[in-house]
């Protein structure tokens, strides 16, 4: 993931090699023979903008143990908390006080956002370099010769093989882009089986939302002025995509276009989405996303999009060759990406009305439980 300030074709390239293309490692059962476009699964529980419980900012309650480690030359260390090993070369400041108890209430949240979905069986690695240059040399270790477009990063992190690398780029920013790896950490150690593409990002830029309240985070799926202001702009110049579109997308692709923006677009439409499928149409499709999750948790999505009546998971069974993203999609809405367009554009263009932004900054639901399109 990249920051929106560091917009441009090689960031978001990079997002695609490392973050967004890194492997699923010790899945927790065999994958189905049918293999999903995404490289990674994901999560979710109850509540649709709902704040996750708060955790001590400042480590209290969280950190385990801390014992020295290096990086090369570099020293570090090491601290351990319950569900995490946090690999470190800074030697203080606020990002080293909140970073575990950050991480390990993200782990909560991706785990209870959308349903109850499992943790991980065993502790998940994160490393935290305390400036870019190590963070570039530990990238090369990583990637091998894929780390090449990392080289004119400035702003990033990455998530393999359901680990996670970040670098000191100020607390609030190495932090949101870590609530946003981290679900591509967590999905890649614990889902069986992969969800689609526009699922898996979805969920990511649905989980990144967070504010501080009292030196403790507190996670709400709305709290994304970055994704809504992007939007917002896209609306206003005609850059959105069409569902059918969106869902058979990828940065890849995007990246085609000769700028990282039509990815960022892409990245807040699937934020855009997440909420249209959890609060749309008075959450109709909210129980369709749960059990989706679930049953790439429990390794079962491939079989219920092959038992699906749609054309689309009929085209599947036969030859393996259909548009996957889409057929995910219908065999659990129950509706096809084309019927459901002109809703969820109905859905952007009421959540981009220029007098919901304080919502989105209070990281509350814009839409009225009555008023909800």
């Amino acid at each position: 993931m990249i920051r929106a300030g560091a917009v441009g074709a090689a960031a978001v390239l990079a997002t695609v090699l490392a973050g967004c293309a890194g492997r699923p490692a010790a899945p927790r059962g065999p994958r189905d023979a049918l293999d999903w476009r995404s490289p990674w699964s994901a999560v979710g529980g109850p509540g649709a903008g709902a704040a996750s419980p708060a955790v001590g900012g400042d480590g209290a309650g969280v950190v385990v143990s801390s014992e020295p480690w290096a990086f090369g030359a570099a020293p570090g260390r090491v601290i351990r908390t319950r569900r995490l090993r946090v690999y470190t070369t800074l030697e203080r400041g606020l990002l080293l006080d909140r970073a575990p108890a950050f991480l390990e209430a993200a782990l909560t949240h991706y785990a209870g956002a959308v349903t109850r979905l499992p943790g991980p069986d065993a502790p998940l690695d994160t490393y935290i370099m305390a400036g870019r240059a190590q963070w570039f040399r530990l990238a090369q270790a990583v990637l091998g010769e894929r780390s090449g477009a990392l080289g004119t990063v400035g702003r990033g992190g990455f998530a393999q093989g359901g680990r996670g690398y970040f670098f000191d780029i100020g607390p609030a920013d190495t932090l949101a882009i870590a609530a946003h790896e981290g679900w591509h950490q967590y999905t890649q150690r614990v889902f069986r089986q992969r969800l689609p593409l526009w699922a898996e990002e979805g969920m990511a830029t649905y989980m990144e939302g967070h504010k501080w309240v009292n030196d403790r985070p507190v996670f709400l799926p709305w709290r994304n002025t970055e994704r809504f202001d992007r939007l917002r702009l896209a609306q206003g110049g005609d850059q959105s995509l069409a569902l059918p579109e969106l869902l058979r997308a990828s940065p890849e692709v995007l990246l085609g276009t000769g700028t990282g923006e039509r990815a960022l677009v892409y990245y807040a439409q699937l934020w855009a989405l997440m909420h249209f499928l959890m609060e749309g149409q008075g959450g109709k499709h909210r129980p369709a996303v749960e059990r989706m999750l679930r049953d790439a948790a429990q390794g079962t999505l491939a079989a219920a999009v092959r038992a699906s009546a749609s054309g689309r998971a009929a085209g599947l069974r036969a030859d393996g060759l259909a548009d996957l993203g889409p057929a995910v999609f219908e065999a659990y809405t129950g509706e096809s990406p084309e019927a459901l367009d002109e809703a969820y554009r109905a859905f952007v263009q009421r959540l981009v009305r220029s007098n919901v932004r304080g919502a989105i900054v209070e990281g509350v639901s814009p839409f009225a439980a009555a008023d909800a399109p």
